[in-house]
């Protein structure tokens, strides 16, 4: 169930709650499944719209230039080796990888 720092959401509440109204003794829970994620396409969609609206911002009209000035701003604010640490993370959000393991101080 969706909670917050300061617990489970009002609204989550009573959606749990009207299971029990109606003698569901398990009440209503929500299931969230990694398999479930979105399409790559729809990231594609996402991205893409977000890259027009850069675009304009910066007055690029060719998709090679807007596309080579994201890199270079992304690269800047993300370096490679926190990009990867943050995809891996994901990567074992989704159950795609295993965590890694710990390693022992020197």
């Amino acid at each position: 169930m969706p909670t917050r720092r300061g617990g489970l959401h009002p609204v989550w509440e009573l959606v749990t709650s009207a299971g029990k109204l109606m003698d569901d003794p398990a009440g209503v829970t929500r299931q969230v499944n990694a398999d479930n994620t979105a399409p790559v396409e729809g990231y594609i969609r996402h991205i893409t719209g977000c890259l027009v609206a850069l675009a304009s911002r910066l007055k690029l009209v060719n998709i090679s230039d807007a596309i080579a000035d994201l890199r270079q701003r992304v690269e800047r604010y993300m370096p490679q080796n926190a990009f990867a640490a943050r995809v891996h993370a994901q990567l074992v959000r989704l159950g795609l990888a295993a965590q890694a393991p710990e390693t022992p101080p020197a």
